[in-house]
Protein backbone atom coordinates (compact mmCIF):
# COMPACT_ATOMS: atom_id res chain seq x y z
CA UNK A 1 0.00 0.00 0.00
CA UNK A 2 2.84 2.32 0.70
CA UNK A 3 4.35 1.49 -2.88
CA UNK A 4 7.57 -0.50 -1.51
CA UNK A 5 6.44 -3.65 -2.89
CA UNK A 6 6.65 -1.32 -6.25
CA UNK A 7 9.28 -0.11 -8.76
CA UNK A 8 11.88 -1.34 -10.75
CA UNK A 9 15.51 -3.71 -10.29
CA UNK A 10 17.69 -0.18 -9.25
CA UNK A 11 14.47 0.96 -6.67
CA UNK A 12 14.81 -2.40 -5.19
CA UNK A 13 18.79 -2.22 -4.74
CA UNK A 14 18.80 1.29 -3.71
CA UNK A 15 15.83 0.22 -1.14
CA UNK A 16 18.26 -2.57 -0.04
CA UNK A 17 21.33 -0.19 0.10
CA UNK A 18 19.34 1.86 1.87
CA UNK A 19 18.22 -0.41 4.62
CA UNK A 20 21.37 -1.87 4.69
CA UNK A 21 23.90 0.57 5.13
CA UNK A 22 22.55 4.02 5.24
CA UNK A 23 22.39 4.06 9.11
CA UNK A 24 24.98 6.86 8.98
CA UNK A 25 23.16 8.79 6.14
CA UNK A 26 19.84 8.78 8.39
CA UNK A 27 21.27 10.23 11.49
CA UNK A 28 23.15 12.95 9.58
CA UNK A 29 20.00 13.82 7.89
CA UNK A 30 17.70 13.64 11.10
CA UNK A 31 20.76 15.80 12.41
CA UNK A 32 19.93 18.80 9.66
CA UNK A 33 16.55 18.68 9.73
CA UNK A 34 16.43 18.87 13.57
CA UNK A 35 18.46 21.63 12.76
CA UNK A 36 15.95 23.66 10.33
CA UNK A 37 13.28 22.88 12.97
CA UNK A 38 15.53 24.80 15.51
CA UNK A 39 16.22 27.56 12.91
CA UNK A 40 12.58 27.98 12.31
CA UNK A 41 11.89 28.38 15.76
CA UNK A 42 14.51 30.73 16.37
CA UNK A 43 14.11 32.92 13.35
CA UNK A 44 10.15 33.00 13.55
CA UNK A 45 10.71 34.21 17.90
CA UNK A 46 12.86 36.67 17.09
CA UNK A 47 12.06 37.79 13.36
CA UNK A 48 7.99 36.96 13.07
CA UNK A 49 6.67 36.92 16.58
CA UNK A 50 3.08 36.62 15.35
CA UNK A 51 3.11 33.93 13.62
CA UNK A 52 1.98 31.06 15.90
CA UNK A 53 4.23 27.89 14.95
CA UNK A 54 3.43 23.97 15.44
CA UNK A 55 7.32 22.29 14.98
CA UNK A 56 7.12 19.25 13.52
CA UNK A 57 7.60 16.01 15.99
CA UNK A 58 7.90 13.59 13.44
CA UNK A 59 8.67 15.08 10.13
CA UNK A 60 10.09 17.89 8.02
CA UNK A 61 6.84 19.76 7.99
CA UNK A 62 5.95 22.64 10.40
CA UNK A 63 2.62 24.75 10.15
CA UNK A 64 2.48 28.82 9.97
CA UNK A 65 -0.64 30.24 11.47
CA UNK A 66 -0.34 34.44 10.19
CA UNK A 67 -4.22 34.83 11.64
CA UNK A 68 -2.45 37.75 14.19
CA UNK A 69 -1.69 39.71 10.68
CA UNK A 70 -5.06 40.35 9.93
CA UNK A 71 -4.69 39.88 6.91
CA UNK A 72 -7.43 37.57 4.89
CA UNK A 73 -6.58 33.54 3.90
CA UNK A 74 -6.19 35.33 0.07
CA UNK A 75 -4.94 38.13 1.17
CA UNK A 76 -1.77 35.89 3.03
CA UNK A 77 -1.39 33.68 0.21
CA UNK A 78 -0.91 36.68 -2.30
CA UNK A 79 1.34 37.87 -0.10
CA UNK A 80 3.64 34.95 0.66
CA UNK A 81 3.61 33.65 -3.42
CA UNK A 82 3.76 36.86 -5.65
CA UNK A 83 5.74 39.51 -2.98
CA UNK A 84 8.15 36.82 -0.82
CA UNK A 85 8.23 34.80 -3.95
CA UNK A 86 7.48 31.70 -1.60
CA UNK A 87 5.28 28.81 -1.99
CA UNK A 88 3.63 27.03 0.81
CA UNK A 89 1.35 24.55 1.41
CA UNK A 90 -1.87 26.29 2.17
CA UNK A 91 -3.51 24.56 5.39
CA UNK A 92 -7.29 25.17 3.71
CA UNK A 93 -6.60 21.91 1.22
CA UNK A 94 -5.88 20.23 4.73
CA UNK A 95 -8.59 21.40 6.88
CA UNK A 96 -10.76 23.48 5.14
CA UNK A 97 -12.05 27.01 6.56
CA UNK A 98 -10.32 26.12 10.27
CA UNK A 99 -7.47 26.30 8.43
CA UNK A 100 -7.90 29.55 6.99
CA UNK A 101 -4.30 31.75 7.64
CA UNK A 102 -2.43 28.72 8.18
CA UNK A 103 -0.05 27.04 6.02
CA UNK A 104 2.83 24.77 6.07
CA UNK A 105 6.25 24.74 5.34
CA UNK A 106 9.10 22.21 3.89
CA UNK A 107 11.69 22.05 6.10
CA UNK A 108 13.71 19.42 4.15
CA UNK A 109 15.84 21.52 2.15
CA UNK A 110 19.53 23.63 2.37
CA UNK A 111 19.62 25.39 5.72
CA UNK A 112 20.64 28.63 2.85
CA UNK A 113 17.22 28.30 1.20
CA UNK A 114 15.37 28.45 4.13
CA UNK A 115 16.91 31.38 5.62
CA UNK A 116 16.52 32.64 2.25
CA UNK A 117 12.50 32.10 2.47
CA UNK A 118 12.38 32.86 5.94
CA UNK A 119 13.75 36.38 5.30
CA UNK A 120 11.80 36.94 2.00
CA UNK A 121 8.60 36.35 4.18
CA UNK A 122 9.37 38.51 7.16
CA UNK A 123 9.93 41.23 4.43
CA UNK A 124 7.06 41.22 2.81
CA UNK A 125 5.08 40.69 6.05
CA UNK A 126 6.86 43.59 8.21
Amino acid sequence: ALGVAGGNIFAFTAAEAAFKDGEDWLRQMLDYLRGNVQLLDSFMKEKMPRVKVVLPEASYLAWLDFSDYGLSHKQLADKLLNEARVALNDGTTFGGDAYQCCFRINLGCPKSLLLDALGRMAEALS
